[in-house]
C-alpha cells in the first residue's frame, strides 16, 4: 500500500493518479500489518520455523485503489494510465536505473496476475485479520493533502 504514496503530488495538485496497468489486480498489504507480523514473528510463540505470505484482505486494482483514495479524501481523482515505457522514463530522473528496471518487472508480474492472491499469512502470523485500503487510505490522508514532498517515496509502477 506504500507505494501509493507515490501518488501524494500529483493528486495534492492535479487530482490526476498515473499508473500502468489500471485494472490488474495487486492484494497490496498494510505496512502496518507487515511491522505486527514482524514482532509477533521476533517476540511470540509458535512461529519457529514458519514462513507466511502476507496480502492484504482482497485484491485490488489501481483504478479502484484511485476511486477508495477520493472517496477518503472527499475529493475527485481521475486515474490516467500510462504506458510502462512513460512510467520508466518518468522515474529515470530520480530513481537508478536498477530500481526503474525492477519496477518495471514488478508492474508486468502484476499484470499477469502474479500479485493477485490473497492469503491468511496476516491472520496467522498476528491473529486479526489484515488492514483494508481503505484503513491505510485514511491514515495517510494528511499526506495526499498537502503537496510538500519533493520526492515521491516510491513510484507506482507495479503497486
Amino acid at each position: 500500500m506504500t507505494h501509493g504514496l507515490a501518488w501524494r503530488d500529483s493528486t495534492a495538485k492535479h487530482g490526476i493518479v498515473r499508473g500502468v496497468h489500471r485494472d490488474s489486480l495487486n492484494a497490496c498489504v498494510d505496512p502496518a500489518d507487515i511491522a505486527d507480523a514482524a514482532v509477533q514473528a521476533l517476540t511470540g510463540t509458535g512461529h519457529n520455523q514458519r514462513t507466511y505470505a502476507l496480502t492484504g484482505p482482497r485484491a485490488i486494482s489501481a483504478r479502484d485503489r484511485t476511486s477508495i483514495l477520493a472517496d477518503v479524501l472527499y475529493r475527485p481523482l481521475v486515474f490516467e494510465e500510462i504506458s510502462l515505457d512513460q512510467a520508466r522514463q518518468e522515474r529515470r530522473h530520480r530513481l537508478p536505473e536498477c530500481l526503474v528496471d525492477a519496477l518495471a518487472l514488478s508492474a508486468e508480474r502484476q499484470n499477469s496476475g502474479a500479485k493477485a492472491a490473497v492469503t491468511s499469512g496476516v491472520q496467522e502470523a498476528t491473529g486479526h485479520a489484515p488492514r483494508p485500503l481503505r484503513t491505510w487510505a485514511a491514515d495517510q490522508a494528511s499526506s495526499f493533502t498537502a503537496s510538500t514532498h519533493k520526492r515521491p517515496l516510491h513510484p507506482s509502477i507495479g503497486s
